[in-house]
């Protein structure tokens, strides 16, 4: 163990510590507990024991820091190519730990896509709103975000996605998405009784090639049509998201041949928002993925079309809930993947 931080409250003495060791790759959180009222404290007196996942004050069992490891995985699989239309991808995420054990809270950011999620396991999510948090259902559609997502949950649970493409969604599934604009609800009550058949399958399955190659076959079932019928709406959503949304709504409206009129309501019909709305969010995603691998904010805000820096500032927390430079500096606590990342919690 190299090296640890903490921050001491004089009110209610308590220390939160963030373990900077090659050791541990990841922890849910760290719980601290002293019983006794002024405890010494001193770096060097703390003993780790692996087995009970506790650091003890000079071997004092009552006075004790209690810290929780979890593993958290993620991956994401291609639908096959006649799908690739209309899924950009299926996904796994894991949550291994000791029995009971809560996952750090999840924020899920806005990036302009509708999903389905499927609890594979019984651990059901809690969303977490306006310092509330609530069950999920086991299978639920979201429709697209225009904030960051907060939830968390308990060990030992596995989550499978479906990513879908805003502008073909209509096409699969003859549902528009409007309804459920920064919102979430039950699967089958959003697309009826005959998604059964696509998500209670999954329950309990073994393993994740298993449930894409399910996915794949159900959702190849709905294609009725192998030629995709595009409409205005479905290229000028294409035209924002081949840009990485830098481009203005009127040169969207001129490539298309389409009034601004008519573009904003075909975007208000099928996803609840404006091109306008839309085109921010998908400007968010490309900026939030090359944040990850280039920390120059100006190239970043002027590649993709942003006033100055400011702007991209003012927007980028916006929508992440958070400041570029919070996290580029806390990278260590955010997992490098495009869908999500994981705030660690210390109480």
């Amino acid at each position: 163990m190299r090296a640890m931080k903490y921050r001491f409250s004089r009110d209610i003495y308590k220390y939160s510590f963030l373990f900077l060791s090659t050791g541990f790759k990841r922890f849910s959180y760290v719980k601290v507990k002293f019983f006794e009222k002024k405890p010494h404290f001193a770096c060097h007196f703390f003993k780790f024991f692996a087995s009970t996942r506790k650091v003890v004050i000079k071997n004092n069992p009552a006075c004790y820091i209690e810290f929780y490891l979890m593993t958290i995985t993620y991956e994401e699989f291609k639908p096959t190519a006649g799908l690739a239309p209309y899924v950009e991808c299926y996904w796994v995420q894991s949550f291994s730990g000791a029995p009971g054990e809560v996952s750090p809270v999840q924020r899920c950011l806005p990036l302009g896509m509708l999903e389905v999620i499927i609890h594979v396991d019984e651990n059901i999510a809690d969303i977490l709103e306006n310092g509330q948090a609530g069950q999920l259902p086991r299978a639920f559609f979201h429709g697209i975000y225009n904030n960051p997502v907060y939830w968390k949950i308990k060990s030992n649970a596995r989550l499978f996605g479906i990513r879908f493409r805003p502008e073909t969604f209509s096409l699969l599934f003859n549902v528009p998405a409007a309804s459920l604009y920064s919102r979430f609800v039950c699967l089958e009550q959003f697309l009826g009784k005959e998604v059964i058949g696509l998500h209670r399958p999954l329950y309990g399955a073994k393993d994740s090639a298993s449930m894409v190659a399910h996915c794949d076959s159900f959702l190849s079932k709905r294609l009725s049509d192998p030629e995709l019928q595009y409409n205005y709406f479905t290229a000028a959503a294409d035209i924002i998201r081949n840009t990485k949304g830098n481009i203005s709504i009127e040169e969207v409206s001129n490539s298309i041949s389409v009034s601004m009129r008519q573009l904003q309501r075909s975007f208000k019909e099928n996803l609840g928002t404006t091109p306008k709305g839309y085109l921010r969010i998908i400007r968010f995603r490309n900026a939030f993925s090359a944040l990850q691998s280039e920390h120059e904010w100006a190239d970043i805000a002027y590649d993709l079309g942003y006033a100055d820096q400011a702007h991209f500032i003012r927007e980028f927390r916006e929508f992440a809930g958070d400041a570029p430079k919070s996290v580029v500096r806390n990278a260590e606590h955010f997992l490098k993947r495009p869908v999500a990342f994981t705030d660690s919690i210390f109480l």
